[in-house]
């Protein structure tokens, strides 16, 4: 309604954050297409809301048209914490790796297991820009651990943090071991 028409109109919003607001799916296309064309916005925290898989597929697919037009410019940073993603929502998650501009991508305290690890792994091109992935508090075992550290292996990108702690099935020694690869890139 209002908001979106506001957020056509104002192209200085450089952060928004709409932590919590009980935002759903339509919301979300409602917000993301008030967004279209916007180049100065960095920094997106959708957190806490109720998005679930189309809500995210919506996000993920407006981030993945911007960014074919402004791969330098545009989002950088995209929090999407506690928003009832799980195995479901994997192929969703795996539009990642067209997400060029983004740097920084939060999902944590999701229900996120082995296919949706998996999944994120195959995404990233070597070409990604991401920097940072946090998949803490999820439920992602061993076998989605070992497909990250595959990828930290095959030298993906540019990514310097891969947080996967409080993934109780992840056994202490891989967890370590993605650290330490990580901490080396």
């Amino acid at each position: 309604g209002r908001f979106c028409l506001a957020l056509r109109r104002c192209w200085r919003v450089r952060r928004l954050v709409l932590r919590g607001v009980h935002m759903r799916p339509a919301a979300a296309a409602e917000v993301m297409a008030a967004l279209q064309g916007n180049d100065t916005i960095h920094f997106l925290d959708l957190s806490f809301n109720e998005l679930g898989d189309a809500g995210i597929r919506t996000v993920l697919i407006a981030i993945t048209l911007v960014s074919v037009s402004c791969s330098a410019s545009g989002l950088h940073t995209l929090l999407l914490d506690s928003n009832g993603l799980d195995e479901h929502s994997a192929q969703v998650l795996a539009l990642l790796g067209n997400a060029h501009p983004l740097r920084v991508v939060s999902l944590r305290c999701n229900r996120l297991a082995d296919r949706a690890a998996t999944l994120i792994a195959g995404a990233l091109p070597g070409q990604c820009m991401l920097q940072e992935i946090d998949l803490q508090d999820n439920d992602v075992g061993p076998a989605g651990a070992e497909q990250l550290l595959a990828m930290i292996n095959r030298g993906r990108g540019n990514l310097r943090t891969l947080n996967v702690r409080g993934n109780p099935r992840i056994p202490a020694a891989l967890l370590e071991e993605i650290e330490n690869k990580v901490s080396q890139q």
